[in-house]
């Protein structure tokens, strides 16, 4: 291959997309649910508690838990059913940039 034909194709490529964002100092957000009939329950309620936080804080943009960094997941069975506690550093996507003219 060329230096052209490389340099062209450097020049037309799209650009990869930048890494997460995640928010400074590993702030951690917090999430918990109680009395659910299953540990797979509580532990949604709990993630969903988290992203609506999270949501509110911050926007949709930052909600995601699967983008968050630093997760912890705890869960126990209690006496009136399932409890969970989560958190969390939240993160979102990097901008996907154009491809470069």
């Amino acid at each position: 291959m060329s230096a052209a034909t490389v340099s062209a194709l450097i020049l037309f490529a799209p650009a990869e997309a930048s890494a997460k964002q995640c928010r400074p100092g590993g702030h951690l957000h917090h999430g918990v649910s109680e009395g659910m009939p299953s540990k797979e329950d509580a532990r949604r309620s709990a993630i969903a508690s988290w992203a609506s936080f999270t949501d509110l804080e911050y926007g949709r943009g930052w909600s995601n838990f699967k983008k968050a960094r630093y997760k912890t997941v705890s869960c126990f069975n209690k006496k009136d059913g399932w409890a969970c506690s989560v958190e969390a550093n939240p993160c979102k996507s990097g901008r996907r940039r154009s491809a470069r003219k």
